[in-house]
């Protein structure tokens, strides 16, 4: 696993996001998700969610789950990326 993080930021700053990169795919949790929708985290679940319920993408090959700072439990991260569904 290729551990890369990248930096992305808007031009009025206001959007700020660090994410995982791994083998040319950007990896978000739901959180970052809905910081960059700028969405309701509730709201990106459930179409995340729904995206997996309905067979569009896999869930095993489009879910990590990761250690993050501050946090006691693994946080999910997906790549919505649908050459991932193998």
């Amino acid at each position: 696993m290729d551990d890369r993080i990248v930096i992305y930021q808007t031009n009025d700053g206001q959007t700020h996001l660090e994410v995982r990169l791994e083998e040319e795919t950007v990896w978000l949790s739901a959180n970052q998700m809905s910081e960059l929708f700028d969405r309701d985290e509730k709201t990106i679940r459930k179409h995340i969610n729904n995206v997996f319920s309905d067979h569009e993408l896999d869930v095993e090959n489009n879910t990590h789950f990761l250690r993050v700072d501050g946090v006691k439990q693994r946080v999910a991260f997906y790549s919505l990326d649908g050459s991932r569904t193998q």
